[in-house]
């Protein structure tokens, strides 16, 4: 699932995704964010209606999770992710994903799909406190990557970013992603983005 910031951001944000957006990019993100936040979504991306919604907890002193369920013509997905807060500068985080076939003859459902599937990812979140606050995150996602299963998930995916905070006046996202594919070479995805803040 991506939401409509991460959409406009070019889908960027592994290096410190915001809010719901962590439990998809980059679960570890999680951890630098004490605050409990509620989320929906609603979208026409990907051949019809996505709808979502979406739960963190950043406040617990254990662990943060956050849940996350969306659904698309004939699909439905649900997104769990864990983070753990290692120190000031460090976290690490595991997701893990389902999806469910609704009906398999709807529009935008591929073909010979089960009508269930899982698949797993980790990831990890450096925070560095220079004049301008950097996080950099580390992602690795569908590591089960089965072969019937990439034509919903993805193929399975390396890759990172870079996070750089001006000031509170404006966020830079820089992206990198190698993809693994079961069907074709595989390749480098490049991405960027940047927010400004409108006022205090």
């Amino acid at each position: 699932f991506q939401s409509s910031r991460t959409l406009s951001l070019s889908q960027a944000g592994r290096g410190g995704a915001m809010l719901n957006d962590s439990i998809t990019l980059n679960p570890s993100s999680m951890a630098f964010q004490p605050l409990i936040s509620l989320s929906g979504t609603f979208n026409w991306v990907d051949s019809g209606n996505n709808y979502n919604v979406s739960i963190v907890d950043g406040k617990n002193q254990y662990f943060n999770a956050g849940v996350s369920f969306t659904r698309r013509p004939g699909l439905d997905f649900f997104h769990v992710g864990l983070a753990k807060k290692i120190s000031d500068w460090f976290s690490i985080g595991t997701s893990g994903k389902r999806f469910s076939t609704r009906a398999n003859n709807s529009p935008g459902v591929p073909r010979d799909i089960p009508n269930v599937g899982y698949d797993i990812g980790n990831s990890a979140t450096f925070a560095i406190p220079f004049i301008f606050p950097i996080q950099v995150g580390l992602v690795a996602d569908n590591l089960m990557h089965r072969p019937e299963m990439e034509s919903v998930f993805g193929p399975r995916q390396f890759g990172g970013g870079v996070k750089v905070n001006l000031k509170q006046i404006a966020i830079i996202y820089a992206d990198y992603v190698h993809s693994f594919s079961n069907f074709r070479k595989s390749y480098n995805n490049y991405s960027g983005g940047l927010e400004l803040a409108l006022g205090n």
